[in-house]
């Protein structure tokens, strides 16, 4: 059976502006947008009484994706350039300027808590849960370059 590529991406835009502040300022601007990436997530789950463990069941490859990614990054640039030729630049910006939680990973994560009365048949579980956890590594970030061209 056909199936999604994993990194199947349907949209990728990129906007980057700049403006000169004056003569030695300037500032720039970068949009970044894509669609989520594709993984492979579980669609139920069944509990094993025999071995007591919690089995996933999938159905099928990468049939899910992750929330859209999107950050804007700013940076101020300072440029000197000297008789000699020499050019420095001072950087200050800051990448994903409003903080967004951009996921770099998804875990399907399951939970068995245990039914507090015992049976004659043993050990049942009592609820049992299949959680998705996003985790980001990223977030706002600044920093600041210097470069010397000669």
């Amino acid at each position: 059976e056909w199936y999604f590529r994993q990194f199947d991406r349907r949209h990728d835009l990129s906007l980057v502006a700049g403006y000169r502040l004056s003569e030695k300022w300037q500032v720039i601007g970068n949009f970044v947008l894509n669609s989520g990436y594709r993984l492979t997530l579980p669609e139920a789950i069944r509990y094993d009484g025999i071995s007591g463990a919690v089995v996933p069941i999938y159905n099928e490859r990468y049939n899910a994706t992750t929330p859209l990614y999107h950050r804007v990054d700013v940076t101020f640039r300072r440029t000197i350039e000297r008789p000699s030729g020499k050019k420095r630049t001072l950087s200050l910006g800051c990448y994903n300027v409003y903080g967004r939680q951009n996921p770099t990973y998804v875990l399907a994560e399951q939970d068995v808590r245990a039914d507090t009365d015992a049976t004659a048949l043993g050990y049942l579980p009592g609820f049992i849960s299949n959680d998705l956890k996003q985790f980001s590594l990223f977030t706002f970030i600044p920093f600041i370059n210097y470069e010397v061209t000669f």
